[in-house]
């Protein structure tokens, strides 16, 4: 006979505990409890293999214990760097997290309905969403508090973890003038963002003439060929700063193809603080952003907003930090 799967009955009585306070400590409501208690319930928790009832938790609390992580994509290593800095402090948590994309059009399919219709009690954002998938969740149809995250202006938003990489933008545009490059360019596909805007400010100072590469995306395929396009047309620059991590990886596989020597004939510096960038040929430097640290504050920001919804508005800027390697003579 199969044996049925342990119950929050069964587990208070194995620790001689009240259901009541086994069923708070797993739902995350220790603040009455010692760190001893809660040890003694998780433990036992796992040794008789419990798997809380998503429905039962959320008839008993009010809350599912779960959830959601919006991002525009995963095709890049930092949204994936991203998503499992989150997942790890939801499940140290015993909360259950999932993820949307918003990257793309959802509105005509059954996704776009789930994201609005689903049962989670709140939610993290990196990027900035659409305005449809927002409109619900403002409109007092929904109370379910929002965290945003990023490196865009913070504004509107009631609880936000900034990411400042203008200062560090400025600095390896900086470096690229300060070690003799003439034409210093920029790959990015993106205008009015932070990148852009430190670039574009420190070329004017320094009486330097502007030159973009537009249309770089996390398709390195695509990135890889405009790179070669640009430089068959217009010649190599001889020193380039990326809009991310992903875009320097492609242009330094465009360089191998086209015999271009990093940095001896184009210095190179990218943005993400990718680990992988630490270990090719010519370690990348990089923009290192704080995806940990924005993480933790995001999390602690949901806690504070979902136990006490009337709390003033939580914001934080944190600064990403300059990396010079050897792809730019560091």
């Amino acid at each position: 006979m199969k044996k049925n799967p342990a119950n929050i009955t069964a587990l208070a009585e194995n620790l001689q505990l009240s259901i009541g306070t086994v069923s708070r400590i797993l739902n995350g409501d220790t603040a009455s409890f010692s760190s001893k208690t809660q040890i003694r319930v998780r433990r036992m928790a796992e040794e008789m293999g419990y798997t809380p009832n998503p429905i039962a938790r959320a008839l008993a609390t009010g809350k599912t214990g779960s959830i959601s992580l919006w991002l525009p994509n995963l095709k890049t290593s930092y949204h994936a760097l991203v998503a499992e800095a989150v997942e790890n402090l939801i499940e140290e948590a015993s909360q259950r997290m999932s993820i949307r994309l918003f990257g793309h059009d959802l509105e005509s399919k059954n996704e776009y309905a789930q994201v609005i219709y689903d049962p989670i009690d709140g939610i993290i954002t990196h990027g900035h969403p659409p305005d449809s998938w927002l409109k619900p969740f403002f409109s007092g149809n929904r109370s379910t508090p929002i965290v945003f995250t990023g490196n865009y202006d913070n504004a509107i938003y009631l609880d936000f973890v900034g990411i400042d990489i203008a200062k560090a933008s400025r600095q390896a545009v900086e470096h690229l003038i300060s070690i003799g490059r003439k034409r210093v360019a920029l790959m990015s596909p993106l205008w009015n963002e932070m990148r852009m805007e430190a670039y574009l400010s420190v070329m004017k100072e320094a009486g330097r003439k502007p030159e973009i590469i537009e249309g770089a995306d996390n398709d390195r395929a695509k990135s890889r060929q405009l790179f070669k396009d640009y430089v068959q047309s217009n010649g190599c620059p001889d020193a380039l700063f990326c809009h991310n991590d992903s875009v320097a990886v492609s242009v330094y596989r465009a360089a191998c193809d086209l015999g271009i020597k990093i940095p001896d004939d184009m210095a190179l510096i990218g943005c993400d603080g990718l680990l992988e960038g630490e270990y090719m040929a010519i370690p990348l430097s990089t923009i290192v952003t704080p995806v940990d640290e924005m993480a933790k504050h995001a999390w602690q920001f949901l806690k504070t907003r979902l136990n006490f919804p009337d709390t003033k508005s939580q914001k934080i800027t944190l600064d990403a930090k300059l990396q010079l390697r050897e792809s730019s003579e560091s």
